[in-house]
């Protein structure tokens, strides 16, 4: 009986999400345009398809077309990653880091909520947005997960090391829960330009944060 569940484990889909943290340019240290002032940005408004889109041509080659790619509908702001409050008196008091804020949110996630290439995440945005927004706007994009679904949970150990590497720069580890700091790809960079009107370092940081699977009947 044993036996039969480690196979059917190993034969059952699961999804493996990272939090991806672009860094700002150095040596400035500050996300803002070409003009040197700082950008505000409906997320409402992002397309974050497009994101898939991108994400997924990084790792196209690298992996076989039966592993998916997801990215959420929503992210966490520069200064929410930063645990700071540009406009407000700080909510941030009590709620963790970023990055435990994430994994509050990740741990909800069902297979159902990655349809697309879309993961919908902004249904448990209270998880992770510690600011309110000025006039619907929120600061460039500091914090976003960026999802990796298996068929087989079989093809983890063949395949993940490839894809965190041609996303981030980044060799997924068997410890610790930081990929580390990598390049990350041209396709990440170019969206992430695109989208929030700000120049964005090349450097990147990347987390693992948990996994998805089908929920037992």
């Amino acid at each position: 009986m044993v036996m039969t569940m480690i196979a059917v484990n190993r034969n059952a889909p699961i999804a493996y999400h990272f939090l991806f943290a672009p860094h700002s340019p150095e040596p400035e240290g500050v996300l803002v345009d070409a003009a040197g002032m700082p950008v505000l940005t409906d997320y409402q408004a992002v397309d974050w398809k497009a994101l898939a889109i991108s994400a997924r041509s990084a790792i196209d080659g690298v992996v076989p077309k039966g592993i998916q790619l997801f990215v959420a509908d929503d992210a966490a702001d520069v200064f929410e990653v930063l645990n700071l409050c540009p406009w407000s008196v700080s909510s941030h008091v009590g709620r963790g880091d970023f990055y435990s804020r994430f994994k509050t949110a990740v741990a909800k996630l069902e297979m159902a909520d990655m349809r697309s290439g879309i993961t919908s995440l902004s249904q448990y945005a209270d998880d992770y947005h510690v600011n309110v927004p000025s006039a619907g706007r929120r600061p460039p994009l500091g914090g976003i997960i960026i999802t990796v679904k298996f068929p087989n949970a079989s093809h983890v150990g063949d395949y993940l090391h490839n894809v965190t590497h041609a996303l981030f720069g980044q060799i997924r580890r068997d410890n610790g829960l930081a990929l580390g700091v990598g390049d990350m790809s041209p396709a990440l960079l170019s969206w992430l330009e695109n989208q929030f009107g700000v120049a964005y370092g090349r450097r990147c940081e990347s987390y693992f944060v948990g996994t998805t699977r089908p929920r037992p009947h």
